[in-house]
């Protein structure tokens, strides 16, 4: 089975079924996708067998059994970064990512290391490779005013959403919310404007705040001398 295979979200939900899974951390919930029809399940059942997952008997094939360890992977992760239409799950016992792809047909599930997370970055999110402004040396973050220019920069296709979600440390307190993270992320006129969505906050970011952030959070390793002049 190929790696970029593509599911629905019911064919998902009928896998992690089969360790009594009930929640995929960002993703759509039972409850989300309730419907009052069988044949929904029935649908994704065959289309699993299709896919070489399952056996007409609802058992799973040994192609299948590997998903469905990879998804109780994701289930079970201790940090979940969404950047746009990927979510990035930490596993809880190792350094590498399960990856779910939100193609907007279906969604995609791979498993992979610290570099192939730092390569897909650069390959995928433009404001990863940006080249920094002189002055960015200078500061970590600048606070700006939002102004309705921005505001439309802020809500084009352009903009990159980030969301950090320290699930495992969230269950250890109270105060979880205060341990999220939302920013919106957009370059406008050369600067890197960065709208932290709980604060309703503007701040202008430096290159270099802005990739150790985003590597920090999807541990990537790095170190400081690797980005000079705030770029890496």
């Amino acid at each position: 089975m190929s790696h970029k295979e593509t599911f629905s979200i019911h064919e998902l939900h009928y896998l992690i079924g089969a360790f009594d899974g009930e929640l995929m951390p960002g993703l759509p919930t039972l409850d989300d996708i309730v419907t009052a029809s069988e044949l929904i399940w029935t649908i994704a059942k065959e289309e699993l067998e299709k896919k070489g997952l399952v056996n007409e008997d609802g058992s799973l094939t040994k192609a299948g059994f590997v998903i469905v360890e990879t998804l109780k992977e994701y289930c079970l992760g201790r940090t979940l970064v969404i950047l746009n239409n990927f979510y990035f799950m930490q596993c809880r016992d190792s350094n590498f990512s399960i990856l779910i792809v939100d193609t907007g047909q279906g969604y995609q599930l791979v498993k992979i290391s610290p570099m192939s997370r730092l390569l897909l970055l650069q390959d995928k999110l433009p404001l990863v490779t940006r080249i920094p402004l002189e002055d960015e040396v200078d500061f970590l973050t600048e606070r700006k005013q939002l102004t309705p220019d921005i505001e439309t920069a802020l809500a084009s296709v352009q903009a990159l959403m980030v969301q950090y979600y320290p699930l495992e440390q969230m269950c250890e307190t109270r105060h979880a919310a205060l341990l999220t993270a939302s920013y919106l992320f957009v370059e406008e006129e050369g600067e890197l404007l960065g709208f932290d969505v709980n604060q309703e906050e503007l701040y202008r970011f430096s290159q270099y705040y802005f990739l150790e952030r985003l590597y920090s959070w999807l541990a990537i390793p790095f170190r400081e001398e690797d980005f000079e002049n705030g770029s890496d």
